[in-house]
């Protein structure tokens, strides 16, 4: 059955308060805890715009089996990132997907509820490890951008955090190839398309785009979304061309170096 919920200012005031004055209680010490978390991610700069999958080991070097809700599935584990240096609130996603139903309420209104995830144990015995991946980025949100990033795991039921890591994403001509593979994607979100055909502006500036939205007629809507696939076709052929490699490299080597990426560094 859907689980419904209704909170408070205040309760959530209160949860909000607890969870600072506790916060610095969460940060991993191995000589306390003798449970661990460890996140890792291949070596060196990440190309910008592809899947990039980190490694998250849980490790028990207690002196009795571990139990504990599934990290891989639960819905009270984060993945947390921001941009390095940053202090703002970071973004992430926990692990659980989101599942809800939608149902009619009294008045034959709509309500959507949220179906809490089956909880899963795991066990991990002494000595031992429960290894799994997860992705930097679940989806694209329209955060992630070239640039140092600083990502972390939660666990808010073990009350454990892992080490933070710092990944770096560098804007390559991969991720021109895979920005204008969205950007022509009729199927994507307008709104996605939009912003991976902005980073190919960045690259040439005088590719101009009238996008078309709901509001156009069909054959209007049609006719604006053929000019914009010439346009990208055009940009195809731009980057297909060796005429324009420095061009390129250059306005590749700004936005890296806009995004304080050090480009002498392999």
């Amino acid at each position: 059955m859907p689980t419904f919920y209704i909170t408070s200012r205040f309760a959530l005031l209160a949860v909000c308060v607890v969870a600072v004055s506790s916060a610095k209680m969460w940060a991993q010490d191995p000589v306390l805890s003798p449970h661990t978390i460890v996140l890792d991610a291949d070596k060196g700069p990440q190309v910008f715009g592809k899947l990039l999958s980190l490694r998250v080991t849980y490790h028990n070097s207690a002196n009795e089996a571990w139990r504990l809700t599934n990290p891989s599935t639960s819905r009270n584990v984060r993945l947390n990132y921001r941009p390095r240096g940053s202090t703002e609130r970071p973004q992430g996603y926990g692990m659980a997907s989101a599942t809800t139903v939608v149902t009619k309420g009294p008045n034959e209104q709509s309500i959507e509820a949220f179906v809490p995830p089956k909880v899963e144990i795991s066990t991990i015995d002494l000595g031992k490890t429960l290894v799994f991946n997860v992705n930097f980025e679940k989806g694209w949100t329209g955060d992630v951008v070239p640039g140092h990033w600083t990502v972390w795991i939660e666990d808010q039921t073990e009350k454990l955090q892992s080490n933070q890591i710092d990944i770096v994403l560098r804007f390559t001509r991969e991720s021109l190839k895979i920005c204008l593979a969205v950007a022509m994607d009729k199927s994507q979100p307008l709104i996605k398309r939009k912003w991976h055909a902005n980073w190919l502006q960045k690259v040439d500036g005088s590719l101009k785009f009238v996008w078309p939205s709901d509001e156009e007629s069909g054959a209007s809507k049609a006719k604006m979304e053929d000019a914009v696939q010439m346009s990208l076709k055009g940009f195809q052929t731009f980057i297909d061309d060796v005429k324009n490699e420095k061009k390129i490299a250059d306005a590749i080597l700004e936005i890296n170096r806009s995004a304080g990426i050090d480009e002498s560094k392999p």
